[in-house]
């Protein structure tokens, strides 16, 4: 069946079955740029497309050189906070009195 997408495109349509058999060429379809109707006995349930420009400036950035993130979780320098309490109970009552 003929789909189109709000934007005008034409989408492919495949059932869910087809999907989970083949999931790594659809993801590939929806990484360049294609639109992938999932449906469930013929009545769409969901949408696989790419991501929107927006959320690529991650990878657009470690291309360009601007960016060193080998994807973990970022760490941070530590940071010295003063506080005249000697015990962490009374330092984060001291900060929210702040």
């Amino acid at each position: 069946m003929r789909r189109v997408h709000p934007t005008g495109d034409e989408v492919a349509s495949v059932g869910i079955r087809k999907l989970k058999a083949g999931l790594s060429q659809f993801v590939q379809r929806a990484g360049r740029g294609d639109v992938v109707l999932v449906t469930d006995r013929g009545r769409p349930i969901a949408m696989l497309a790419p991501l929107p420009p927006g959320l690529r400036v991650v990878d657009d950035l470690r291309r360009a050189g601007w960016l060193d993130w080998a994807g973990g979780k970022p760490s941070a320098a530590p940071v010295a906070v003063a506080h005249s309490t000697p015990d962490v109970a009374g330092a984060v009552v001291e900060g929210r009195s702040r």
